[in-house]
């Protein structure tokens, strides 16, 4: 049913790959759209190919005027009237490159690139990213969350995970499962009120036999509801408890073709390809009966990238909206971070706080199916319990001096002080690097 060699053409950023950007920059001025977390890494990668961009633009005209990393940013309206010159091209360094494209288009300029569609080259030159592509329509981002584990157990062995290994079997009851959401309704996280549930706990929530009816009760008291899901058990009973009761559906498919799908969520499966046929289709009903619904859920397709998927991202991309999804994530492999940030000296690892990194930190609880609370949703968490709440209160938990010890640590950016399975997190550290 579904032809993965086949691309329809959506965009013709399509089909331009980094070496022709790197021959249209060398003849034509290069000019950066969007002045946020990715100009950085764009200045970075030019630099490696001595390219100067010549000026940066963003949407917001705040900006405008100002200059960051040495580049200047000036106002659309410079860009606007340089649209008929066949001497410039632009870059856009920013998640939502469909729409900034088709803006681009009618101010009439012809040669667009986007820097997220350059990732095979960005993890080359270990430039990681973690890029959302709106597909669709663009979804707000996550406010505080807490994180929960229904069952401590998974249908898959994903080559990527440490975690279904180890898993105890447990499932959370229901009684306890309430018990936690009555202790979140006056929660506050860094000040802010805890608005989201997430159900995942990197594991699989839709193992759970009452899930339709967690995912019901969670609505009732007024969450907003994200799950993390291999998509293997997606089925129509639970499609239509998704699109009436959640707000976020993440799918974690990696690699657009089975062969490279084999080596992440497929390396256990007796039968790959038809194991990724079954979780295209499964996306593919879910986002029809969303449709027939008339449902606000969004619908999210996440890709690990790595040696061996960054050579499939670009396609996947553009694979995944002729799906329907609503948002692609790309995302780096943790355990490809980790293993480099472990084995570098420490004069070539660099700590970086809030908001690249600790905004994830300590915002996103993870509650376990036995009341262990760790500090974040990444598997590095899961070695640092703060409690259990089902001992301790969820609110005496976040006055603890083991949690003060915890994010006093993380801010202090102090290798002394951040937790060991802290230090080769990805989203508070970097390897230090010049690309050549």
């Amino acid at each position: 049913m579904y032809n993965y060699s086949k691309r329809t053409i959506y965009s013709k950023a399509e089909d331009i790959s980094f070496r022709k950007f790197i021959d249209c920059a060398g003849k034509k001025a290069v000019v950066l759209f969007g002045v946020g977390r990715y100009l950085p890494i764009a200045k970075k990668l030019l630099s490696g190919h001595g390219i100067n961009p010549a000026y940066a633009v963003d949407n917001n005209f705040w900006k405008n005027g100002k200059c960051v990393d040495g580049i200047e940013i000036r106002s659309l309206d410079s860009l606007i009237s340089q649209a008929l010159n066949e001497n410039i091209c632009v870059l856009i360094c920013a998640d939502d490159l469909f729409s900034i494209e088709h803006q681009l288009r009618q101010f009439g300029i012809k040669h667009i690139f986007a820097l997220p569609l350059f990732i095979d080259e960005l993890y080359k030159k270990d430039l990681y990213i973690n890029a959302e592509i709106p597909v669709g329509e663009a979804m707000a981002r996550n406010a505080n969350e807490i994180n929960i584990m229904l069952a401590n157990k998974c249908n898959l062995r994903c080559s990527m995970c440490r975690h279904a290994q180890n898993s105890s079997g447990e499932v959370m009851s229901m009684e306890r499962y309430l018990f936690i959401l009555e202790q979140c309704r006056d929660l506050r996280i860094m000040g802010s009120k805890l608005g989201n549930v997430r159900l995942d706990g990197n594991r699989e929530a839709l193992l759970h036999p009452e899930f339709n009816n967690i995912l019901r009760e969670t609505k009732s008291k007024g969450y907003k509801t994200r799950l993390v899901t291999n998509g293997v058990l997606l089925s129509d009973k639970s499609s239509t408890a998704l699109t009436e009761y959640c707000s976020v559906v993440d799918i974690s498919v990696t690699g657009i073709t089975p062969e490279t799908y084999s080596h992440f969520q497929g390396s256990n499966s007796p039968d790959v390809t038809k194991q990724f046929n079954k979780v295209v289709k499964n996306v593919a009903e879910l986002v029809k009966s969303k449709n027939c619904a008339n449902s606000e859920c969004k619908i999210n397709v996440s890709f690990i990238y790595s040696k061996h998927s960054a050579h499939e991202a670009k396609d996947a991309v553009f694979f995944w909206k002729s799906v329907g999804v609503d948002m692609f994530y790309l995302n780096p492999d943790t355990g490809e971070i980790a293993s480099k940030l472990e084995n570098a000296n420490e004069s070539e690892v660099e700590y970086h706080g809030y908001p690249h990194g600790a905004g994830m930190c300590v915002r996103r609880l993870t509650v376990a199916s036995n009341g262990d609370v760790y500090p974040c949703c990444l598997p590095c968490g899961e070695y640092i319990p703060i409690g259990n709440c089902f001992d301790t209160p969820l609110s005496e938990l976040l006055c603890s001096p083991e949690y003060f010890r915890l994010i006093n640590g993380l801010a202090s950016l102090d290798r002394k002080r951040i937790p060991p399975g802290c230090r080769t997190c990805g989203v508070i550290a970097d390897i230090k690097s010049t690309v050549v």
